[in-house]
């Protein structure tokens, strides 16, 4: 499978060009190595949504509908975390997801999926944490 096209991917700021060239260089299998380079990055260019980029805040999408589940979106950057700290973005991205669990979390500590209806309230929470 090919990688999203640019022009269908949420976010273009999260390309991993040079880090997945070097691995994907190494592998001896072509295929392989191909799969990689268009896969790796497809939870990053296709389900995550960032707010408001003056604080960490971070949205994954974790199915069909526009919801975040908590073990899944968990689950979808688990492989990006070797590559956090060579990427400060990423980092962001990180612990935007984890800042916007815990305010989840606090809300409604039974929910294990959530949506973006109420954006100005999770906001003013994320602020809190900032302290």
């Amino acid at each position: 499978p090919r990688r999203v096209p640019g022009s269908l991917r949420r976010d273009g700021q999260y390309q991993r060009q040079s880090t997945m060239g070097t691995i994907s260089s190494r592998m001896r299998d072509p295929i392989l190595a191909e799969m990689f380079e268009n896969r790796l990055p497809s939870t990053l260019d296709t389900t995550v949504d960032e707010f408001d980029l003056s604080i960490p805040d971070a949205f994954v999408i974790t199915g069909d509908i526009h919801a975040q589940w908590l073990r899944d979106s968990t689950n979808q950057v688990l492989p990006y975390i070797p590559f956090a700290n060579g990427d400060n973005d990423l980092k962001r991205l990180l612990c935007g997801l984890i800042k916007r669990q815990s305010v989840d979390v606090l809300h409604d500590v039974y929910a294990n999926a959530l949506i973006t209806t109420n954006q100005e309230m999770v906001t003013q929470m994320i602020l809190v944490f900032r302290k």
